[in-house]
C-alpha cells in the first residue's frame, strides 16, 4: 500500500513523500510499547517494533528512486503511560537515518487518543512547546530534523531557531572548556569546586 500511494504521488509530479509515523497512524502503533505487544521479529526491543518502518522505507525508496525526498514523521513523547519516549524516538530516528534512505526527520507530540490536547494544544501553550524533541534527535543524528508546536508566524519560528544556534553555540564552547582528566578522572575537582560540576547544554536542531 505504501508503495502503491508513493508510486502514485510520484506520477503526480509531488517532490517529496512524508511517511506518517506519529499519531494514529499503523506505524506507531508498531512503534509504540503501549501497542505493540507483538512476540515476533516486529515487537519487543526498539529495533524490532521499528521494523515495519524500515521496510516501509525501503519499498518507497525502491518506487520512487532518488528523484523524490523522503521523510519520516516521528512522535517523540506520546504521553501516556508505558507510551514512546523521547529516547525510543531518538533511537528509532538513529535507525531510520542508518537506512541511507531517508531524507529528513520530522516530529510530533502526543497520540490522536489519549493526549490530543497535546497535538492541538490550546492557546494558553506557549510557542515551541514541543521543542525538546527535535532538540533531543538533532544530536543523535546528520539528518536535517523538522520541528513543530504552535508556531503562528514567521518570527517565532526565527526566534526558535536563533534560540537554538545560541544554545548550540554554548553547549560547544562549555564541551570545549571542560577539564579532559582531573586526578585520574572526568570533571571538576571536588576540592576546589565542591559538588558544582559543568554540565553541557543540549544542543538543539
Amino acid at each position: 500500500g505504501y508503495a502503491l500511494v508513493a508510486e502514485h504521488c510520484a506520477e503526480g509530479g509531488f517532490d517529496g513523500i512524508e511517511l506518517q509515523c506519529s499519531h494514529s497512524s499503523i506505524v506507531r502503533g508498531f512503534l509504540s510499547p503501549a501497542t505493540n505487544q507483538r512476540t515476533d521479529e516486529y515487537g519487543g526491543s526498539v529495533e524490532n517494533r521499528a521494523r515495519l518502518l524500515v521496510d516501509i522505507v525501503a519499498a518507497v525508496r525502491k518506487v520512487i528512486g532518488n528523484r523524490m525526498a523522503l521523510g519520516v514523521r516521528l512522535c517523540g513523547d506520546e504521553l501516556i503511560d508505558g507510551g514512546t519516549t523521547i529516547d525510543d524516538a531518538v533511537r528509532v530516528a538513529t535507525i531510520a537515518e542508518a537506512t541511507g534512505q531517508v531524507d529528513y526527520i520530522n516530529t510530533s507530540i502526543g497520540v490522536a487518543t489519549a493526549s490530543l490536547y497535546m497535538i492541538e494544544a490550546s492557546m494558553h501553550v506557549p510557542p515551541g512547546y514541543a521543542m525538546f524533541i527535535p532538540s533531543a534527535i538533532r544530536k543523535a543524528v546528520d539528518l536535517p530534523v523538522v520541528g513543530v508546536g504552535r508556531f503562528k508566524d514567521p518570527l517565532q519560528a526565527e526566534r526558535a531557531l536563533a534560540e537554538a544556534a545560541d544554545r548550540r553555540a554554548r553547549a560547544e564552547a562549555e564541551a570545549q572548556a571542560r577539564p579532559k582528566e582531573i586526578n585520574g578522572r572526568g570533571g571538576l575537582d571536588p576540592a576546589r569546586y565542591g559538588d558544582w560540576e559543568i554540565k553541557g547544554i543540549a544542543a538543539d536542531f
